[in-house]
């Protein structure tokens, strides 16, 4: 992957997240790549694999994660995104096929065109509290009926 940190930024997210190209994240991101992302510590790529991007796209299948805004300078990267998902798969809980919209931002740090240090910025306790009781929580909102709209 190569391009400014910006088009590198957009990349991650249109090709990770919403293409849900798993095998990129090696070529995208650093092998000791320090994360923090809704609540929790992961260092390591293999573990962020696991513990954060398998989390989401099975338990949200559909998932989209639009860049709203990216913002640049150096090696760092700040995007302001809006999340929008049916929660139809195993993973965060067992399915409650429920459409959810929630706003957040990832800012990330760059190093030879890699991710190296990443933070999630999103009302994850809303996220849980929304699972669970199929009520809209601060920041997440629950739509009426199943099914995502589109972006």
């Amino acid at each position: 992957m190569s391009g400014s940190v910006a088009e590198l930024a957009r990349q991650w997210f249109d090709l990770v997240w919403n293409q849900r190209r798993r095998e990129l994240i090696d070529a995208m991101m650093a092998p000791d790549v320090a994360g923090f992302s809704g609540g929790q510590h992961v260092t390591g790529r293999e573990a962020w694999k696991t513990q954060v991007f398998d989390q989401f796209t099975r338990a949200f299948p559909d998932m989209c994660l639009t860049p709203l805004t990216v913002m640049a300078d150096g090696d760092e990267a700040l995007i302001r995104w809006r999340f929008r998902g049916t929660h139809s798969g195993p993973g965060l809980g067992p399915p409650t096929f429920r459409a959810f919209e929630m706003h957040g931002f990832t800012w990330q740090r760059f190093r030879n065109g890699r991710i190296v240090e990443g933070r999630d910025g999103f009302d994850a306790t809303g996220l849980a509290q929304a699972l669970a009781s199929g009520v809209s929580q601060a920041d997440v909102a629950v739509a009426p009926g199943a099914g995502a709209s589109d972006p």
